[in-house]
């Protein structure tokens, strides 16, 4: 998935932002490189502190209009050398 952030479209409001999942490395050199500025979380499933930040992100995006993207590199070892994820 290379789309924007989501945009809350029920609200009509441009800046309802939230965390766009990205699938592999791919996508997300692809969300990073169409934006001046963006915001990428490495997490885990059952991660509870990752889970979490998921509502923070989105408040983040609001506040300083950047895009957000969540990244479980757990299929893609690739991103986990590339990044250092631990």
């Amino acid at each position: 998935m290379t789309s924007n952030t989501q945009r809350d479209e029920s609200s009509g409001h441009e800046g309802d932002r939230r965390p766009v999942s990205l699938d592999d490395e791919d996508a997300l050199d692809a969300f990073v490189a169409e934006r001046d500025a963006a915001l990428v979380e490495f997490y885990t499933d059952g991660c509870g502190i990752c889970a979490s930040m998921e509502p923070v992100l989105g408040n983040v995006a609001r506040a300083v209009d950047v895009d957000v993207a969540l990244v479980n590199p757990r299929d893609d070892p690739p991103l986990v050398e590339r990044f250092d994820v631990r």
